[in-house]
């Protein structure tokens, strides 16, 4: 008897490729949130840092243009925040997506994988069960040739 093959073999290496290929998006994705995250988190130490120091000068005299760039700086930070918490949740919107999207891949895949072992399993029955009926035939023809006359 040939050796089982599963047609469509191809199809499931097809299919567990494109999941991989979805992981490492999905991977990609979790990464630039994290750097995203920590930059953020940067940015709002350089701000704490920054009102920190102006509270050290609190009583000391500043300019004008002192008191600006000071202002401008923070403004400049608190903008670059609220921009990158901007691209950090449309980032958490695509990561729900990309989820959904391998969570898909894998279903596909198992179910294919269900389909070889379910396959698998009825050619190793059949197979038994013709290794069966050729040992019973052997059996039989062996017992038949003792019962006959010599």
């Amino acid at each position: 008897m040939a050796g089982f093959h599963f047609r469509l073999g191809s199809v499931l290496r097809y299919r567990e490729r494109m999941r991989e290929e979805k992981k490492l998006e999905l991977y990609r994705l979790d990464a630039e949130k994290r750097r995203l995250a920590r930059h953020i988190a940067e940015l709002e130490q350089t701000i704490a840092g920054h009102r920190k120091m102006m509270e050290e000068q609190a009583g000391k005299w500043l300019s004008i243009s002192e008191l600006r760039s000071q202002g401008d700086f923070i403004q400049c930070v608190t903008e670059a925040i609220i921009e990158q918490s901007r691209l950090k949740a449309s980032l958490d919107g695509q990561l729900v997506e990309k989820r959904a999207e391998v969570v898909g891949a894998d279903i596909k895949v198992k179910s294919l994988e269900r389909l070889r072992s379910r396959l698998l399993q009825k050619y190793r029955f059949a197979e038994s069960k013709d290794e069966q009926k050729l040992t019973d035939e052997m059996a039989r023809q062996r017992y038949t040739r003792r019962d006959e006359p010599r």
